[in-house]
């Protein structure tokens, strides 16, 4: 398949089902070598994304792991993580949003970083997650992570089958937790880990 037909299929989806339906059509997470967006470029193997979590909804402080139901969007419609190579702005602008205006009050955690491969390794010699560059209205450098659909003769032990997925997916997270409790704190975290922030 081409980058066009891949980006075109994304970008016609916006629906809750957009990564069962993406995989069903590009299995095998075929499109990652291509971006899903004009004038992007893919996600490397060796490129550092990140997530942020906040408390007490997305990271259990006590425990100090990520809430794993928390990641269902990874079988929905994508993900969110960013990019080595955003801007420092863009990281204090997504902050603010997510610890501001919420139906519950929640506070700066930390955000997981890792390697593309870490998460494109899980589920070895199978693919269970793809990481694709797409386009956001909060970062210039961003990607979606999208759940490969289990195989599963049963609606009960498809839902047990992706529940598997996302713990792993939630002790990847939170194996590369950094915690970050301030803007501040958080970037000069992030740029000790070699994730460049402009």
């Amino acid at each position: 398949m081409s980058s066009e037909e891949c980006r075109a299929a994304w970008g016609a989806d916006t629906s809750r089902d957009r990564a069962q339906n993406f995989d069903g059509r590009f299995p095998s997470c075929a499109c990652e070598e291509h971006s899903l967006q004009i004038n992007g470029f893919s996600v490397q193997n060796d490129e550092l994304v990140a997530k942020i979590f906040t408390s007490p909804d997305t990271v259990d402080l006590e425990t100090g792991e990520v809430v794993w139901n928390k990641l269902v969007r990874t079988y929905s419609d994508g993900l969110s993580m960013f990019r080595s190579g955003c801007t420092e702005q863009q990281v204090r602008q997504i902050i603010q949003r997510l610890t501001t205006g919420g139906a519950v009050q929640t506070a700066l955690a930390g955000a997981a970083v890792m390697t593309a491969r870490v998460l494109r390794s899980a589920g070895n010699p199978d693919r269970w997650f793809c990481l694709y560059d797409t386009e956001s209205a909060d970062f210039d450098v961003h990607s979606d992570l999208i759940g490969t659909w289990p195989d599963a003769p049963s609606k009960t032990q498809l839902a047990k089958a992706k529940e598997s997925r996302l713990r792993v997916l939630r002790n990847l997270f939170t194996s590369a937790f950094v915690v970050g409790t301030t803007a501040d704190q958080l970037i000069e975290e992030l740029r000790a880990r070699n994730f460049m922030i402009l």
